[in-house]
């Protein structure tokens, strides 16, 4: 048997024939042509191995790449490796199913160049006419792109180059010009020939997110994806690039090394889990592929068990005890699909525990994979039942807005507890932009009660920026209205106010107008702001460096003590970013924490206060007389409630 890269890269190993040019096609010259371009494009078997893709055999026998042998770079051809010829497997395979490919990896594992010579430049060299795409987050990324397709073309043989037409930014149109000068000097429109095929690169996907849709692309390349912001929009938007009718022709590839997921959203991660549903392959590169010293450079095989020993003895085992260090290192070396989406650049809270978290919610049976929500939670509605302000009740839909854990808790029929719920709520811009993407979120956290019951855990997640107009118990509600009137109609459900953070004057001036700015909002946290804010407000919360320490601090404390009790997978996912990028959800989580933590303090406050003569009540409490009014001072009757104004229906 061959040596693998004898056999696979004939054209290395035995060089090619110093035949004489002729345009005959009987000739040797054009014989031995002919037969690699069939190679090129059909594929090539030798004996005793099996075939590899026509595109595979391109890339192994005429593209140079910058190979490094541990010592010093150089620029030579590529060595057959199994994960570069499985690799060419899935290009085929989504070519032949009419797929796109998403690509999560490792470093160093050279999938860039496999990218743009297998696919990128394959295409332009071998199909007439084809046009191609490269898209990147920011222009540095882009260059580097480039720097590889440049150094990949020009040191094609003569006969594969189909000459250049232009060469700009925006792309890159390969062929032959020509221009016809007439006997009285008048010079003719150019005339094009030849390949007549063009890479367009779009260096600034964070800024224009439809670069590529007026162009119909065989092949793009998004590349360094966990750097690119809104990326599932980025998606919808261009995909009619790809189609024809009913059927996708072209292929996406979104590429992404684990270490760079600092985008501003969790797209990424988002379309890996929704990728049948996106029409994509999942191909994943972890660190044991291929991994430098665990690859047999005679047969291209890489020792993935031995490779995988290494990194749980050198890599994961030194620092299992550190939780965030641990995190980081499985970022480094990604084993798992977990592992490509940990957060390292927030760093701020515990990422290990968080991404325990996330793998035991998907590994849970009761997960939902299709629509990536866990079982024993509930999507619908909150409408109001006859009046604005009045009763509200709940309406299961499977597209509702609102996802529930449990509904409000009552202490005997129609009476509800008080103060058992708080709520938090981030708001958002009006303005949408790439770079500026926040949502509306709202959390609903159920406190403390006692040993026996479930409790100090977000209930309710609402996370949404409405654009329509909605007609409700005889009012309209238009845009940020909608977003408002389901924050009122949430507070009234559960009976509880909303620390807000007090950056949409908006807000403030609409449940005003709405007389419900006293009853649904809550004041300033006067226990956890400094007494020096500068706040106007007299509800919500200014989010000031020190607030944002609060925040942290006390999500810390929290994520450290009931992990478990978080089931909502875009909170967690939201949390493992925090310091990174918009966290809306995992704010508007902060400050239901915090207002917790500042009615606690209250409460501490009032039950040291031993003034005055002592009175029981029901279920034990116990009040004190102050200024003529009894004011609660125990626990128990602390959440002694009134008349629920709230039902639940069709439950």
């Amino acid at each position: 048997m061959k040596h693998v890269h004898k056999a696979y890269q004939p054209v290395i190993y035995n060089g090619i024939p110093n035949f004489q040019r002729s345009d005959d096609p009987a000739s040797e010259y054009w014989q031995w042509w002919d037969e690699q371009y069939n190679r090129c494009l059909y594929g090539y078997k030798p004996d005793g191995y099996e075939r590899i893709a026509g595109r595979y055999y391109f890339y192994l026998n005429f593209c140079k790449i910058k190979m490094s042998d541990g010592v010093r770079e150089e620029i030579s051809h590529p060595y057959y490796r199994d994960l570069d010829h499985e690799l060419s497997e899935v290009f085929e395979r989504a070519k032949r199913e009419h797929k796109g490919i998403i690509l999560p990896k490792a470093r160093e594992k050279g999938i860039t160049y496999d990218c743009l010579g297998q696919a990128i430049l394959h295409e332009v060299v071998f199909y007439e006419g084809s046009e191609v795409g490269v898209g990147t987050a920011i222009p540095k990324y882009m260059e580097k792109d480039k720097l590889v397709l440049n150094e990949m073309y020009n040191r094609l043989p003569l006969e594969l180059m189909g000459g250049t037409i232009r060469k700009n930014e925006d792309y890159w149109k390969f062929g032959i010009s020509s221009q016809e000068v007439l006997p009285s000097g008048e010079r003719m429109p150019e005339k094009e020939s030849g390949i007549r095929s063009v890479i367009h690169f779009r260096p600034n996907f964070n800024k224009i997110i439809d670069g590529f849709n007026s162009l119909r692309l065989s092949w793009a390349f998004y590349d360094e994806c966990g750097l690119i912001n809104k990326l599932l929009t980025i998606h919808n938007k261009n995909l009619a690039t790809f189609m024809r009718g009913d059927t996708q022709f072209g292929t996406m590839i979104y590429g992404g090394t684990a270490k760079s997921f600092d985008s501003k959203d969790n797209d990424y991660e988002k379309m890996y889990d929704m990728a049948d549903d996106l029409n994509l392959i999942k191909f994943e590169v972890y660190a044991r592929k291929a991994l430098h010293g665990f690859i047999d450079y005679k047969t291209g095989k890489s020792d993935e068990e031995g490779a995988q020993k290494w990194i749980d003895e050198k890599m994961y085992k030194p620092v299992e005890n550190d939780k965030l260090a641990l995190a980081q290192r499985q970022q480094e070396y990604p084993s798992e699909p977990e592992h490509f989406w940990m957060r390292k650049s927030g760093g701020i809270l515990p990422l290990g525990i968080i991404n325990d978290q996330i793998k035991n919610i998907k590994a849970d049976k009761r997960f939902n994979a299709r629509t990536k929500e866990h079982g024993l939670l509930e999507r619908g509605d909150l409408k109001w039942v006859r009046n604005f302000g009045g009763e509200v009740e709940w309406h299961p839909n499977p597209k509702g807005t609102m996802l529930i854990y449990q509904h409000p808790k009552h202490l005997e029929s129609n009476v509800k507890y008080s103060n058992l719920y708080v709520g938090g709520v981030d708001p958002y811009n009006k303005v949408e932009t790439v770079e500026t993407d926040s949502m509306g979120a709202c959390i609903i956290y159920k406190r403390f009660i006692g040993i026996s019951e479930e409790c100090e855990m977000p209930v309710l997640e609402y996370v949404d920026r409405p654009t329509a107009t909605v007609f409700e118990v005889g009012k309209k509600f238009q845009d940020k209205d909608v977003f408002y009137n389901n924050l009122y109609k949430i507070a009234k459900y559960y009976d509880c106010k909303l620390l807000v953070e007090d950056t949409d004057t908006q807000l403030f001036a609409k449940f005003k107008e709405w007389s419900a700015d006293y009853k649904v909002l809550a004041p300033i946290p006067t226990n956890e702001v400094s007494a020096r804010t500068n706040q106007k407000n007299r509800y919500g919360i200014s989010p000031t460096e020190g607030v944002k320490v609060n925040l942290s601090n006390h999500l810390d404390t929290y994520l450290k003590a009931h992990p478990e009790s978080i089931l909502f997978l875009r909170l967690l996912q939201d949390l493992r970013k925090w310091g990174a990028a918009n966290t809306d959800i995992a704010i508007a989580f902060g400050y239901c924490l915090l207002y917790d933590s500042d009615l606690n303090a209250k409460r501490r406050v009032a039950k040291e206060d031993k003034h005055g003569d002592e009175i029981q009540r029901p279920f034990g409490a116990q009040y004190v007389r102050r200024n003529g009014k009894l004011v609660c001072v125990s626990d128990d009757h602390f959440f002694y409630g009134k008349q629920s104004q709230t039902t639940v229906k069709d439950r």
